[in-house]
């Protein structure tokens, strides 16, 4: 890959790429028919939620008197799952529900809407929580200070902000910065720990939690597979990457891939992909 860091063609084909969360057709496509048949989320689904009810139902109910209305704040929220189970689960207090999401995607949102009916919640768009939750959604929020800050400054004292994030410094978990290999510095990336430093310079607890995780990404190296190019958009969060660069350049990303992958049988290769629950509390005034 270091020839192409610096080549023209390179820093050429990095300014015209389209980022996968820009392309909102592209994004739910990836996500649906790609991202989660081989993410083990329901793996990720099932650590998130063990350690919501061990952990964070218990400072909720500590810090917020149950029968009032509790508000809460879901970023890049997709179809919802994990934010449908925080709400149930909050709600069996006699809490009233109120739920503020933020998704691109209008037909995910539509479904979570759908999922929504069996809770007794409202949707509103409220301007303190007691919960927010991004569940790897960090990455396309921008600029991780101005975002960390803008969400921190929607919780109420005591309130708690849920991230789930790479906790990796590879340059591949479940998201990929194609500037990375243009000579972005590892540390200029979304990670666990670079969350962590940056709560805690600020004032705040966290509580770290480690996920282990692996994703199948043996078609991504068949050229004419379909559900393989939309894996590669995913690894590189961009749309269409594959017929949007050189030939050169996407088999030099294949095979960037391809030696952090390890061969898990029968011709499978698989990521590993560490990840970390971050259970990050604004401690009270």
């Amino acid at each position: 890959m270091a020839q192409f860091a610096s080549s023209p063609e390179w820093q050429t084909t990095l300014r015209t790429l389209i980022p996968l969360q820009d392309d909102v057709e592209r994004y739910k496509d990836v996500y649906l028919t790609a991202f989660f048949k081989i993410s083990e989320k329901e793996m990720l689904f099932d650590v998130i939620t063990q350690n919501f009810d061990a952990t964070v139902r218990s400072q909720l109910i500590d810090s917020f008197p149950a029968g009032k209305v509790f508000n809460v704040l879901g970023v890049g929220i997709g179809e919802g799952k994990h934010e449908l189970y925080f709400l149930e689960d909050i709600g069996k207090d006699g809490n009233r529900l109120s739920f503020t999401a933020v998704e691109p995607s209008s037909a995910m949102l539509q479904t979570f809407e759908r999922n929504l009916a069996i809770v007794p919640v409202r949707m509103h768009i409220g301007t303190k929580f007691q919960l927010i939750s991004a569940i790897h959604s960090i990455y396309y929020t921008g600029d991780l200070e101005i975002t960390f800050h803008q969400l921190t400054s929607l919780l109420h004292d005591n309130g708690l902000l849920i991230i789930v994030v790479s906790d990796s410094n590879l340059p591949i978990t479940t998201n990929f910065d194609l500037k990375t290999l243009a000579g972005v510095k590892e540390e200029s990336m979304i990670t666990a720990q670079r969350v962590i430093m940056l709560a805690k310079r600020h004032g705040f607890e966290v509580q770290k939690i480690p996920i282990h995780l692996s994703l199948d990404v043996t078609e991504m190296f068949d050229e004419s597979s379909e559900f393989g190019s939309k894996l590669l958009d995913f690894l590189t969060s961009t749309s269409y990457f594959r017929r949007s660069v050189p030939s050169k350049i996407s088999s030099a990303v294949t095979s960037f891939f391809r030696s952090l992958a390890k061969e898990s049988g029968k011709g499978r290769f698989e990521l590993l992909a560490d990840n970390a629950m971050l259970i990050i509390k604004k401690r009270t005034m």
